[in-house]
């Protein structure tokens, strides 16, 4: 317990020169310097706990920027999500996968697609005899599709060349 927070009872049962009645000079001095070196102890705390919140200020300001900045970055997001769905409303994969068996079929090749209640795939023809039936299994029918364009290109004894982007055929 610091010097300062005893009352004279207490000093005086620690040792009864400290008695108010009979204390000396030395005992006062002792006190004194006691005294100082528990305020300059607690001087030293505080300023301890001082630097402590100012780290802990600095740490909440970063976060709040952290905050805007992720906040911002969320929002760019929300938006570009609610742009791609607009996009996926006009996007078609069984057009596209159609569109590249046109370009990239065979001469004499063709794939036929067939639906019907409950089911339906593809059917891949050479010069006009079904070579192959691909049901799609409730499937994504762009992928059956893309399945029997490979199936042509591997037969015919081309194979799909993928360039960057752009995918073409090229002759073995």
């Amino acid at each position: 317990m610091p010097a300062m927070n005893k009352t004279r009872e207490q000093w005086a049962k620690i040792d009864p020169k400290f008695c108010a009645d009979n204390i000396s000079g030395a005992a006062l001095i002792w006190l004194i310097t006691d005294a100082q070196q528990d305020i300059a102890q607690l001087h030293r705390e505080n300023e301890r706990l001082n630097a402590r919140i100012a780290e802990l200020v600095k740490d909440r300001d970063d976060c709040l920027a952290a905050r805007e900045h992720y906040a911002g970055l969320y929002g760019e997001a929300l938006a570009k999500v609610a742009e791609l769905e607009r996009d996926a409303d006009q996007h078609v994969p069984l057009y596209e996968a159609i569109q590249r068996a046109a370009s990239e079929l065979p001469d004499g090749w063709f794939i036929q697609l067939c639906v019907e209640q409950g089911g339906g795939g593809v059917e891949l023809y050479d010069n006009g005899v079904q070579v192959e039936d691909f049901p799609s299994d409730n499937e994504r029918l762009d992928y059956t599709v893309i399945d029997a364009l490979e199936a042509a290109l591997a037969a015919s004894g081309n194979e799909a060349v993928v360039v960057g982007d752009v995918c073409g055929v090229a002759n073995a």
